[in-house]
């Protein structure tokens, strides 16, 4: 009953100001854990474990790597572009040491605070998947998201516990266009004639 309570508080937060704070927006945030986004990630070694980075197979225009224990974060990883400005840092996705409720009621509320009702409830009604999304254009007109979530579930693909991503769309999206534009978008395949339902399910 409680995680249903809390679902449908954070919903019930999204009515109050539909299109987003009510007030002016607030400053759009651009660092966590003492990293940067829009850096080079070259500037925060000591932060990163330098030896995982690796290109991102489904978007090769991105490279990751891993972020160092801290006292507040237990890891997570930093996103940086490939081609349009190698090094940059376009995502944080970081797994706080604390993997409590009261934790997380407690970062949302202090978000609250400093940004606002959020723009979107990133969660299920089951209360499996908590979290909230901000969203925020920045001086240079950059598109910013951030989000809280938390998940307890027993899904493998989903990571346990307490996240927190902060994302600028704007240079994410100049990666993947700039890859495109060197190596030319490739036209999709020609749609395959539908093939039989039963292919679809397990047997």
């Amino acid at each position: 009953m409680k995680r249903l309570a809390l679902a449908a508080l954070a919903a019930l937060l999204l009515t109050i100001c539909p299109e987003g704070p009510c007030l002016a927006q607030p400053q759009a945030p651009n660092h966590l854990a003492g990293i940067e986004l829009g850096a080079n990630v070259a500037n925060f070694r000591e932060l990163l474990n330098i030896k995982t980075s690796h290109k991102i197979k489904e978007t090769p225009w991105l490279s990751r790597v891993d972020f160092k224990p801290t006292a507040y974060f237990r890891g997570g990883y930093v996103v940086f572009g490939e081609c349009s400005s190698p090094g940059r840092i376009v995502r944080l996705k970081l797994k706080y040491q604390d993997e409590g409720m009261d934790f997380f009621r407690k970062v949302i509320m202090n978000l609250l605070d400093r940004y606002g009702n959020p723009a979107e409830y990133k969660g299920d009604l089951e209360g499996q998947v908590m979290g909230n999304k901000w969203s925020f254009t920045n001086a240079e007109g950059d598109s910013i998201s951030l989000i809280i979530q938390r998940y307890m579930g027993e899904d493998l693909d989903m990571t346990r516990g307490n996240i927190v991503k902060l994302t600028d769309w704007t240079l994410m999206d100049a990666e993947r266009s700039c890859y495109e534009f060197k190596h030319g978008v490739k036209a999709p395949p020609p749609t395959p004639k539908a093939p039989d339902f039963e292919g679809f399910l397990p047997k």
